[in-house]
């Protein structure tokens, strides 16, 4: 049996995030294709295919998101997982509701201080060459947030802050505007 691997070492890349849609989704690459990471693999497009139909056929679902690979800090889970020409494409959710430690990543999220992934796998195929080990087939175990990615473009590209007031604010005010417009629409039709 193949051993566990993590891709995680310590370097920081900087990177801003967006917003998205709902408090503790995310969007981002858990892992891409074609570049050398720093533990000089590089994952081949289609690695991931087989364990994608696996979890959705074993588990009916995706694997859990954890904190910096610690099984002991489950943050959410993958609501999608799936390889395009990029790489691993996933959007996640943090059940910040309800585990503290998804609140705090959350707000190292906001903060700009988070916001790289990783992966947890077993190597099922692979071969070298030139120094290099080109992973042809793994079986995923896990993804996580972390601060120092093995491979530097896996990152969360959008995730969902807290409730912004001014943004609340400024929806009420085009709300109340579209309610000013329908009842003067509606006195002219209605005399």
């Amino acid at each position: 049996m193949s051993t566990f691997e993590m891709k995680t070492v310590h370097t920081l890349p900087i990177n801003r995030i967006k917003t998205w849609d709902g408090v503790g989704n995310f969007f981002g690459y858990a892992s891409t294709f074609g570049n050398t990471d720093k533990a000089n693999d590089v994952i081949v497009k289609g690695a991931f295919s087989e364990t994608l139909q696996s979890w959705k056929k074993k588990h009916k679902g995706f694997p859990n998101i954890y904190d910096e690979h610690n099984r002991y800090h489950c943050l959410g889970t993958c609501k999608t997982l799936e390889e395009d020409d990029t790489g691993l494409s996933m959007e996640g959710i943090l059940f910040t509701q309800y585990i503290e430690k998804a609140r705090e990543v959350h707000q190292l999220l906001r903060s700009g201080l988070k916001h790289s992934l990783s992966i947890g796998f077993y190597v099922k195929k692979s071969f070298m060459n030139h120094g290099v080990r080109y992973i042809e087939k793994i079986d995923l175990l896990e993804v996580s947030i972390v601060t120092n990615p093995c491979n530097a473009k896996a990152q969360i590209h959008a995730f969902k802050r807290d409730h912004d007031p001014t943004s609340q604010q400024a929806h009420d005010r085009d709300s109340e505007k579209l309610l000013q417009g329908i009842r003067q629409l509606t006195k002219r039709l209605n005399p």
